[in-house]
């Protein structure tokens, strides 16, 4: 588990935006504390797109793990892609109640876009 990818849930608000933290440690250690050995994300939706912007960085291995999905309720989307042009799997869920985006491969550890069409 300790090096499994992370998957987001994002719920949008009434006025079609959303914004949260991701914290990733090694989950073991004190390194955390005694080493400022941790990763924080701000991960910010628009309607634009979706936003993950570092914090506080870490060169360890826990730090370079993908984000294998982002689910996101209550906005629906057809398309999307990550900045630079690369196409992304999108998924309506049911009643189209929102959408999930599969193996965006973005790192926890990196800023990143994902446009939203």
């Amino acid at each position: 588990m300790a090096n499994d990818p992370y998957t987001l849930l994002i719920g949008v608000s009434a006025n079609g935006t959303a914004y949260g933290h991701l914290y990733a440690d090694d989950g073991k250690s004190f390194e955390y504390n005694t080493r400022d050995d941790y990763v924080v994300m701000d991960v910010h939706l628009s309607a634009n797109g979706i936003k993950g912007s570092v914090k506080h960085s870490s060169e360890s291995d826990f730090a370079q793990q993908y984000v294998e999905r982002i689910i996101v309720y209550g906005m629906s989307r057809e398309t999307g892609y990550i900045e630079g042009g690369m196409g992304l799997d999108i998924i309506p869920l049911d009643n189209d109640s929102g959408f999930i985006i599969r193996n965006p491969k973005v790192k926890i550890n990196e800023n990143w876009f994902i446009n939203l069409r």
